[in-house]
C-alpha cells in the first residue's frame, strides 16, 4: 500500500480513491478481475459473498452486490497509467469487451474503454506526449 496506518495526524492527504462497481455475482467478477484483467485480489467480504477488492499497480476496483442503492452494470471508472498500448493489446488478446477502441484523443491522452461482464465500463489512458 501506498500509506500507513501509523498515528493520525491532522494533516490532509488523501492516498487512494477505490470505486465501487455494482456487479451481478461478486464472486464471479472478482475471478474476471483477477483472472483476464490481471489484478490481485485484495479481499472478499460475507458469506455468501457481498463485497470484494482487487488492485493492480496503485489502482483499487472494489465490487459490490448492492453499494448504496447502485445499479448493476451502471458504473464506471477511469485508470490514468502508463504503457496504455501494452495493457490494450493484453486484454484485447484476451477477449475483453472493448467499447471503444484506442486512439489518440483532442483532450491529450491514448486511451481505450472496456465493459465487465456485467456493463460497468472501465477506460485505461495514458498522457500523449508533446
Amino acid at each position: 500500500m501506498p500509506y500507513s496506518s501509523g498515528p493520525m495526524t491532522t494533516a490532509i492527504e488523501i492516498k487512494v480513491v477505490s470505486p465501487v462497481l455494482v456487479v451481478s455475482d461478486v464472486n464471479a467478477s472478482v475471478a474476471y478481475f483477477k483472472d483476464v484483467l490481471g489484478f490481485d485480489v485484495m479481499f472478499t467480504f460475507g458469506e455468501p459473498t457481498e463485497y470484494g477488492a482487487t488492485t493492480r499497480g496503485d489502482v483499487q476496483i472494489h465490487l459490490s452486490k448492492d453499494y448504496l442503492g447502485g445499479r448493476v452494470g451502471k458504473g464506471g471508472c477511469y485508470i490514468s497509467m502508463l504503457g496504455v498500448d501494452a495493457i490494450y493489446a493484453e486484454l484485447k488478446a484476451k477477449g475483453v469487451t472493448i467499447v471503444e477502441d484506442i486512439a489518440t484523443r483532442p483532450y491529450g491522452m491514448r486511451d481505450f474503454y472496456i465493459a465487465d461482464p456485467d456493463g460497468n465500463t472501465i477506460g485505461f489512458g495514458e498522457p500523449v506526449q508533446e
